[in-house]
């Protein structure tokens, strides 16, 4: 099995795996904690919308490299795996270990998400896959959790600078990476 090409066939399934257990998150460390979990749900399903039947992968490659591909399956696959489940991972580990605040990278990383997204949206003034779950899903469980973290008082102003900070960082090098193929492609 090819697990570049496959690995979006489990983004339902974990998406369902991990809401089914945000009651131990919230066993464990409180409303709070789950909410940091449950982004990972989240982003599991936007990455159906994203990547279930190849969408962003064509946009992509449409938008930035004229019908040549410019964001390939290895790509997408680490960005999405390890970019996201092993960041989202790690964050909720860090809240658990160190209280929701050290969890709030993974808060950022749907909101960021989102916020590019729609900004790409108004920017082509067309739908780009994963649109409908960034508006729909990140904005308002991302902009809830961030709100009930930093209205508990969980939140550190370096937190949410550290947090913003990375998830910029990777999605900039996603545009990075594609770039760089895009010109690649031209020169």
């Amino acid at each position: 099995m090819d697990i570049e090409r496959t690995w979006p066939r489990i983004t339902l399934p974990l998406a369902v795996a991990v809401a089914m257990t945000a009651p131990v998150a919230h066993a464990r460390g409180g409303w709070p904690l789950a909410l940091t979990w449950l982004q990972l749900a989240a982003y599991a399903v936007h990455q159906y919308e994203e990547h279930g039947r190849g969408a962003f992968k064509a946009y992509a490659n449409r938008l930035y490299g004229d019908g040549r591909e410019v964001l390939g399956d290895r790509a997408i696959c680490v960005i999405n795996t390890a970019g996201v489940w092993g960041i989202d991972s790690l964050a909720f580990a860090a809240a658990c270990l160190w209280g929701p605040g050290a969890g709030v990278t993974a808060v950022y990383l749907s909101l960021v998400n989102a916020v590019s997204h729609i900004a790409g949206a108004v920017r082509t003034r067309e739908y780009n896959p994963g649109l409908w779950t960034a508006m729909g899903v990140f904005v308002p469980l991302g902009g809830y959790t961030l709100a009930e973290l930093g209205s508990l008082g969980f939140v550190s102003p370096f937190q949410h600078a550290f947090g913003a900070l990375v998830s910029i960082a990777i999605h900039a090098g996603i545009v990075a990476h594609v770039m760089r193929n895009r010109a690649a492609h031209t020169g």
